[in-house]
């Protein structure tokens, strides 16, 4: 099938779900960036892709686009969805699902505290206090 026509169907299927129109939107925009990027590497079938075409797309993402690692994930992410789709609609087989042994990139984490002023109170007054 070709992979225009096979994100055509998702989308279809997205909508028919009741997905958010939101959600759909940032689905088929990752979906096309990375049709996109197969169309300029002669990849037109969805059975052409291959793991190697995943990972070069997440390069090229975060090479030529400048994308964080968290943008990476989410791309990826949204193709895990997508060929989860066609493996489950028999598509494609279990062993032609590109992104079933690809991992997610290693993400920095932060947390940030914020204190309310009823705790930013408590705190001070607990530093007044002399034990």
């Amino acid at each position: 099938m070709l992979l225009k026509f096979a994100i055509k169907d998702f989308k279809d299927d997205r909508e028919y779900k009741n997905l958010s129109p939101k959600t759909i939107e940032s689905y088929m925009s990752a979906l096309s960036e990375f049709q996109t990027f197969c169309s300029n590497n002669e990849i037109v079938d969805v059975n052409d892709v291959t793991a190697n075409t995943v990972k070069n797309y997440l390069m090229y993402c975060h090479k030529d686009r400048n994308n964080n690692v968290t943008t990476r994930n989410s791309k990826l992410h949204v193709l895990k969805i997508f060929f989860n789709y066609l493996e489950e609609n028999e598509i494609i087989n279990s062993k032609q699902n590109p992104t079933k042994r690809i991992g997610y990139g290693k993400e920095d984490i932060k947390i940030e505290a914020n204190m309310t002023m009823t705790e930013e109170g408590f705190l001070k007054t607990v530093d007044d206090e002399q034990f």
